[in-house]
């Protein structure tokens, strides 16, 4: 069993660093940014998509915390859209030593009927092609393609 937890301003503040950084990483993966720019183009993107921190409004972050434990294993960060009535999953990650034994599976749940306490209809995702195990995950919890982009080095 698992609770969400609203994050701290020191959780956030380490939420932050490892968001903009895996952020850069894929994109380079992705073969968008050049490993000489994607730092700077993360941290441009993160503080432009949320120039008050984690007091943005619509954005929600929250730390998944094992009820038998007193620290957390991951973090879920989520977009509300009451306007189009939509939700949107900005990041979800679960430490290393953790994963495989269902914390994301077990948190996502629990953020859709956050989701849909606040009006939300439908939830989104995107998730990077290269990252397989979460795309096993998404389609087993009903997710399902609305459109890809793909590429091909030149």
């Amino acid at each position: 069993m698992i609770t969400l937890r609203a994050l701290t301003e020191a959780e956030f503040d380490n939420f932050s660093r490892r968001s903009i950084s895996e952020y850069a990483e894929n994109m380079i993966e992705s073969h968008e940014w050049d490993r000489s720019t994607a730092l700077a183009n993360a941290t441009m993107m993160f503080n432009k998509t949320l120039p008050q921190g984690l007091r943005t409004p619509t954005h929600q972050f929250f730390s998944i915390r094992p009820v038998d434990m007193e620290y957390a294993v991951g973090n879920i960060w989520i977009r509300i859209d009451i306007h189009d009535r939509s939700a949107f999953i900005l990041d979800i990650f679960v430490e290393p030593e953790y994963r495989g034994r269902g914390y994301a599976s077990r948190a996502i749940p629990k953020i859709e009927h956050y989701a849909r306490k606040l009006g939300a209809a439908t939830i989104r995702l995107h998730v990077f092609g290269p990252n397989h195990a979460a795309q096993r995950l998404y389609n087993k919890l009903g997710f399902t393609v609305s459109h890809a982009t793909m590429v091909k080095g030149l």
